[in-house]
């Protein structure tokens, strides 16, 4: 595991720095050559997105811009480089729907993954702490405060297990290529209620065959091809 750790990293560096050179030589299709195979492959690092995303800015793709520094946003949600190209590719953008927001506020600050190392880590000392003051029965009030901390470890694991399902089940889909014609029933005869540019942000929130029933940034909802938008999963 620790090997396959360590090939990962290796690897994921090597292709940021080819396409670094790519990128800053002005070759920003042989960039996205050798950054998109990865990221398609979901073993994308918020790195990589974010220079996917750069990459996609300086070609004037702004939709796909915005799709991969969402990518790196989840990723990297302490970020500042990515907030702000992020808010910069949504200023060029014109006639856009309000930006879907985070499944939950605490997302801003820390991933679902880090939360959970986190809860992980307070669950141990908290176990440790109670084990320890309950074998010296004189003193069992001591153990209070590690009853505390380990129920504390307890709920930030069951936050970041119920974040990560969250946004498993209702991720953000951007559409990227052309605009998005936006259903009233899942069927490819389904009347129009509306269309979306490219470069809306949506929240997924289930999916039936090949289409999506969507909710933008205003509250709207309406199914969508699962063609016209890509996922930021």
């Amino acid at each position: 595991m620790i090997a396959l750790w360590m090939w990962l990293t290796l690897a994921m560096a090597g292709t940021l720095s080819e396409a670094d050179d790519r990128f800053r030589s002005g070759e920003l299709d042989a960039a996205i050559e050798v950054m998109a195979p990865v990221a398609d492959a979901g073993w994308g690092s918020g790195k990589l997105h974010y220079n996917l995303g750069n990459v996609y800015y300086r070609k004037g793709e702004l939709a796909r811009a915005v799709l991969h520094y969402r990518f790196a946003q989840r990723i990297r949600p302490r970020d500042g480089n990515v907030h702000h190209n992020l808010a910069l590719a949504r200023s060029e953008l014109k006639g856009l729907p309000d930006p879907v927001g985070l499944p939950t506020t605490w997302m801003a600050l820390l991933t679902s993954g880090e939360l959970s190392i986190l809860g992980l880590g307070l669950s141990s000392v908290g176990s440790l702490w109670v084990v320890v003051w309950y074998r010296r029965k004189e003193r069992a009030i001591l153990a209070l405060p590690g009853t505390v901390i380990l129920v504390v470890g307890l709920v930030m694991c069951t936050m970041a297990t119920a974040g990560w399902w969250t946004t498993q089940q209702h991720p953000v889909a951007v559409v990227v290529d052309s605009e998005a014609l936006v259903r009233d029933a899942a069927r490819t005869d389904g009347g129009e209620r509306f269309r979306l540019p490219p470069g809306s942000e949506l929240l997924v929130v289930r999916e039936l065959g090949q289409f999506l029933l969507v909710e933008d940034g205003d509250g709207r909802r309406g199914w969508i091809s699962v063609s016209a938008a890509a996922v930021a999963r």
